[in-house]
C-alpha cells in the first residue's frame, strides 16, 4: 500500500542536463498552446452547424433555400433532429485527439528545425 510513482515529475527532471534549454522549452510551450488555442476557437463553426441541425425545422422557415426540409417525411425529419446531431457530434469529438496527437506531433518535429 505504499505509494507509487509511475512517471518522473517534470520538477526531478535536471532541464540542464537535457538537450532543450530554456527558451525552446518555452518556446514549444508557447506554440502548443497557441495551436491548441486556435483550435478551440476554429473548432466552434462545425460544433455550431451540428448543433443547428437539431433545429432545422426553424431554420427552414428563416431560409427559403431549405425550404424542402418541410416536405420531408416525420421519421426522416426525427431521424435529421434526434439522431443525427448526436453521431456527428460524436464523431467530431472522436476527431479531436487525433489531430491534436498530429498537430502536437507536428510542432514537435518542427522544433528540432
Amino acid at each position: 500500500m505504499a505509494p507509487r510513482y509511475i512517471a518522473i515529475h517534470p520538477e526531478e527532471v535536471i532541464w540542464e542536463n537535457m538537450r532543450i534549454v530554456w527558451w525552446e522549452r518555452l518556446v514549444r510551450i508557447a506554440l502548443t498552446v497557441a495551436a491548441i488555442t486556435l483550435m478551440v476557437i476554429f473548432w466552434t463553426v462545425p460544433v455550431g452547424f451540428v448543433g443547428s441541425l437539431s433545429e432545422v425545422d426553424k431554420l427552414a422557415e428563416r431560409f427559403p433555400f431549405l425550404s424542402f426540409v418541410n416536405s420531408l417525411p416525420d421519421s426522416v425529419l426525427a431521424v435529421i433532429k434526434g439522431f443525427l446531431p448526436a453521431a456527428l457530434l460524436a464523431a467530431l469529438m472522436a476527431l479531436v485527439p487525433i489531430i491534436m496527437r498530429r498537430e502536437l506531433g507536428l510542432l514537435f518535429l518542427l522544433s528540432f528545425f
